[in-house]
């Protein structure tokens, strides 16, 4: 999950200056209460974002193409 959240849910690597970043971004906030929770909850919805949208726009591709093979079917088998 911690992975997930730095890598942004973009794929299976991320750049080490990110990573590093992402990680200096959570000791700094572990001084200050709440801080910590906030910014991995962050990096945590634009993961599930990320993912979200990729499942949407892959169930979108398959309709259309549902749609183009459901037209063949009725242009080649339906007619008279």
């Amino acid at each position: 999950v911690v992975f997930d959240a730095i890598c942004g849910g973009k794929g299976v690597g991320v750049s080490p200056v990110v990573y590093e970043d992402r990680l200096a971004s959570y000791r700094e906030g572990s001084s200050s209460k709440g801080d910590v929770a906030r910014t991995f909850a962050g990096d945590l919805n634009g993961f599930v974002t990320v993912k979200a949208a990729g499942f949407l726009g892959l169930a979108f591709c398959l309709l259309v193409d549902v749609g183009f093979v459901a037209k063949a079917y009725i242009e080649g088998f339906m007619q008279q």
